[in-house]
């Protein structure tokens, strides 16, 4: 229990050389020094009597012949203990240091091999949400909520969401949101690390394929990369854009043509998938979602994706015919949502928490932390017949660090990657004439 003054009018402490240490209760009225012993340490704690509590500063002095360390507690200032006080101390020889001097020195919060991260700290990461709809600004709302992103701008690329980013800016955490409108898409990629190039408006659930959904959203895909190569061409890029195993490769060959393509720092998301099989997965073995890992292959839409349940964690045994039910729930999920008649708007919560969940592994990835992992559709070397591929990747400052590749996978998965490469290769093709048939920029690589 805290000692007040009041408990005690005179306190003695013995120390090791026979000398002792009285703390003067009389002589400041307002201030009092008591000194009290807690296995060893000796704790100098000052008390206001007026309102009956410690308020803590700290600080750090020695005795003369070292006999320990003090904690200094000043009640009535925050930089400095009292006149009286030091003077009380300085006569039994003992020394006082600054507040400043006091402290231990702050080490940065992450430490990293890049020399100029403990520069920046981890807290600036700065995203730009660029897209229309209620995704984009759900997507601001998580990410507001994540310590380690400090901005989010959003620009609307269908003018309706403002009211939207306004209630989320109320959330009482220390990122910032600003809005913008379409117009002023370019201000909004300014000074930022991520750029996520979102759906112009909400996905549309219904049976459209993926070269329906090209040729519905490619022109806004284009638009934004365009802008982008001229404002912010060293930011790292996420493409949640549908179908993103087409307009991965898109936004690839406006930034080949720009000359400063960087095959590491354009990444597209599968992080929908991945969260809705790690949760199947995790609820067929009554397991916590949060801890269970599948990782992802082939491509990055619904027909091409391709989950390695032979490799999952922490239980990888899974019989024939719980993979194949696996797999056709996880690529009939949009229709079973669709089948529902109160929903054609498509998966927006789970599309917003999962794009957060990957946006803020890039950022942990761009700040220096150690294993930040996940799926992503790349351009990839690690099947010589299909240039863009997904697999587990791991992130660091630059994007991409290093892919694990295409491990040991069962003989049903191995026939879904067979199967997925022609189509993969076909949404590859049809970006690229896309450009070629529509871009202004002239190739310069």
């Amino acid at each position: 229990m805290p000692l007040y003054q009041s408990d005690l009018p005179r306190m003695i402490l013995p120390v090791r050389n026979g000398t002792t240490l009285v703390s003067q209760t009389k002589a400041d009225s307002h201030l009092r020094l008591v000194v009290a012993v807690n296995i060893g340490t000796r704790v100098v704690r000052h008390v206001n009597e007026r309102q009956h509590h410690f308020r803590f500063q700290w600080a750090m002095s020695s005795l003369r012949k070292n006999l320990g360390e003090f904690l200094l507690f000043n009640a009535n200032s925050r930089h400095h203990l009292s006149s009286r006080s030091i003077s009380i101390l300085r006569k039994h020889k003992v020394k006082t240091k600054s507040p400043s001097q006091g402290r231990p020195a702050i080490k940065p919060a992450v430490e990293s091999s890049r020399g100029d991260f403990t520069k920046r700290g981890p807290d600036t990461v700065s995203v730009a949400l660029i897209g229309g709809g209620t995704t984009p600004a759900y997507t601001a709302l998580l990410l507001k909520q994540a310590p380690i992103i400090k901005r989010v701008h959003i620009a609307d690329t269908i003018d309706k969401t403002a009211s939207l980013i306004l209630d989320a800016s109320h959330v009482d955490t220390s990122t910032k949101i600003r809005y913008f409108k379409r117009n002023n898409m370019i201000e909004a990629m300014q000074e930022v690390d991520i750029i996520a190039i979102m759906d112009e408006e909400d996905f549309t659930l219904g049976k459209a394929s993926s070269h329906g959904q090209f040729l519905a959203g490619s022109q806004h895909v284009k638009v934004v990369a365009e802008k982008m190569v001229h404002c912010c061409p060293t930011a790292l890029v996420a493409v949640f854009a549908h179908p993103v195993t087409a307009t991965l490769p898109l936004i690839s060959e406006i930034y080949k043509r720009a000359g400063c393509w960087d095959p590491n720092r354009i990444v597209g998301s599968v992080a929908i998938d991945s969260m809705r099989i790690q949760a199947m997965a995790a609820n067929l073995f009554d397991l916590n979602p949060a801890f269970t890992t599948v990782p992802i292959v082939g491509g990055a839409d619904a027909c091409t994706v391709v989950p390695l349940l032979s490799r999952a964690k922490p239980v990888n045994q899974f019989s024939k015919e719980q993979q194949n039910s696996l797999i056709h729930t996880l690529r009939a999920s949009d229709n079973e949502l669709a089948s529902i008649g109160e929903c054609r708007a498509g998966p927006t919560l789970s599309a917003a928490a999962a794009a957060t969940k990957f946006i803020v592994t890039l950022a942990c990835g761009y700040c220096g932390f150690k294993n930040a992992v996940a799926s992503a559709f790349v351009r990839s070397n690690v099947l010589p017949v299909c240039r863009y591929f997904a697999t587990e990747l791991q992130f660091g400052p630059g994007g991409v660090e290093k892919s694990f590749g295409l491990p040991k996978v069962s003989s049903v998965e191995l026939e879904l990657v067979e199967q997925a490469i022609p189509i993969i290769n076909a949404n590859v093709d049809l970006a690229v004439n896309f450009i070629r048939a529509n871009s202004k920029l002239r190739s310069k690589m």
